[in-house]
């Protein structure tokens, strides 16, 4: 069991959570799934009096048991993004395209309302579930698909996503296009960032290492002498000379005056 969960986490628990709401819902006396729903939606009325309760909570619930098989899809997807990217890109991914779609369908029906093509009575129609954020985490997995199948992906998604509307208008098929744009822009953002990334890595290989620094030549002296020679150092004009090695007395040897006999420079 343990393997199954590694790097699934996210996916697990989001189900089970969906799984307890919706069931929970449905079996516990004295309480009502379909007003339980209607108090999470994110339509007009709830969306206007407490905005960020409905905005998440919807994203918590089903609105029936037999939208339960939609978990399926929901651990395959949530799973595969989670193993790629994290849990928190995969969340935050997740709430772009739900909050994202969510808006833009409010504004949507309010601009409906206001030139009076849309009968009053949509304000209160309940929308509820897990489907805009999963649409958006379906488009950005596009990009992780191999290049000969993307196509094919991308088309896939967008039939199921879009067919819909072909069939019948509703506000929710026009959210799910809009998560699915949200999916798609994010994974293009996301294989850019990807093709950065390696191409900086590359440049990084490519680069020379570094060349030894250059030991650094001996000081000279005036007289064009290597401050070093004989094994004795140079001193500095006017200065004292060092002791040299080889002095019976320690006394430094001065250039052209002959050493006394008892090893002590003649005065």
């Amino acid at each position: 069991m343990l393997p199954l969960l590694r790097g699934t986490d996210l996916a697990w628990i989001y189900a089970l959570v969906l799984l307890a709401t919706t069931v929970g819902s449905e079996v516990t006396p004295g309480v009502d799934l379909d007003r339980v729903v209607l108090e999470s939606s994110t339509n007009l009325d709830n969306l206007r009096q407490h905005p960020l309760y409905v905005l998440a909570t919807s994203a918590f619930m089903l609105s029936s048991p037999w939208d339960l098989w939609i978990l399926v899809p929901l651990l395959v997807a949530y799973g595969a993004a989670q193993r790629w990217v994290g849990r928190v890109a995969t969340t935050v991914v997740a709430a772009i395209g739900h909050v994202g779609a969510t808006l833009f369908v409010a504004v949507l029906l309010v601009a409906g309302l206001t030139h009076g093509r849309l009968d009053p009575s949509i304000a209160k129609v309940p929308d509820v579930g897990v489907s805009y954020g999963l649409v958006a985490i379906g488009g950005l997995l596009a990009v992780r698909v191999p290049r000969r199948l993307r196509l094919a992906y991308v088309g896939g998604l967008a039939l199921w996503v879009l067919g819909p509307l072909l069939v019948v208008t509703r506000f929710s098929d026009v959210g799910h296009a809009v998560a699915l744009m949200i999916g798609l822009g994010l994974a293009v953002l996301a294989a850019r960032a990807g093709r950065a990334a390696q191409a900086a890595a590359a440049a990084r290989e490519r680069e020379p290492e570094p060349e030894p620094a250059a030991a650094a030549a001996p000081a000279r002296r005036p007289d064009g002498r290597t401050a070093v020679a004989y094994g004795r150092a140079a001193a500095a004009p006017g200065g004292p000379v060092p002791p040299e090695a080889g002095s019976p007395d320690g006394r430094a040897q001065v250039e052209g005056e002959p050493a006394a006999q008892d090893g002590r420079a003649s005065p």
